[in-house]
């Protein structure tokens, strides 16, 4: 019953900044600069957050009051069960039998629903990280004058499961052909910025004024 939250490492590009042209890539000014530019590593981002790490304790506590609660459950029915086998009197069985089957089946709807609510919740939060996300890229943009700033999708090899259901080829073909950017000179890379951005904003909120 466990899930952990998937997080998206999809290859996108967050163009942010005051854009001052008519194309989206367009220097701000009349003249024929280069667009100012940076990158960010998104799996690392997300693993530096202190609010994702806070979103996915959460979550887990959630995960575990469902679990806990339906062992609970559980334990309630077995026990029904084993009070059954010791009654011979049909007129006291048919109730009980009648009673363990509701339960069991009020049981098995209740995690259905419990697990969709958790699900949403999950989406609510990855919503909001991002979202979250896109403000401080786009008030770090502001802040540092960058033009445009890209997801940095590049890998150095790519991996492979060899238990996964999909052949190894399929999964490496999938690596490359997605892969939007092959180098990045590390000196575009503003991942370790941003993090710290987003932790002290995320700090300050959480201790307040």
């Amino acid at each position: 019953m466990r899930q952990t939250i998937q997080l998206p490492f999809v290859a996108i590009a967050l163009v942010v900044g005051a854009i001052g042209g008519h194309r989206a890539f367009a220097p701000r000014s009349s003249s024929s600069r280069p667009p100012n530019m940076a990158a960010v590593r998104m799996e690392s981002l997300f693993d530096g957050l202190n609010e994702r790490a806070v979103a996915k304790t959460e979550i887990d506590a959630l995960e575990a009051d469902i679990r806990a609660q339906a062992a609970s459950r559980e334990a309630q029915i077995k026990g029904m069960e084993e009070e059954l086998q010791d009654i011979i009197d049909d007129a006291r069985r048919e109730p009980l039998t009648d009673e363990i089957a509701l339960k069991k089946l009020n049981l098995k709807f209740w995690v259905e629903q419990a697990l969709a609510e958790l699900e949403v919740e999950k989406a609510l939060r990855l919503r909001l990280l991002y979202i979250n996300i896109k403000k401080a890229i786009k008030d770090l943009a502001e802040a540092e004058e960058y033009d445009i700033i890209v997801l940095d999708d590049s890998i150095e090899e790519p991996t492979f499961e060899r238990d996964s259901r999909i052949p190894a080829q399929a999964q490496v073909q999938q690596q490359i052909i997605t892969s939007k950017i092959l180098y990045l000179e590390s000196s575009f890379d503003i991942t370790d910025d941003l993090i710290m951005r987003m932790n002290n904003a995320f700090r300050n909120v959480d201790t307040g004024p």
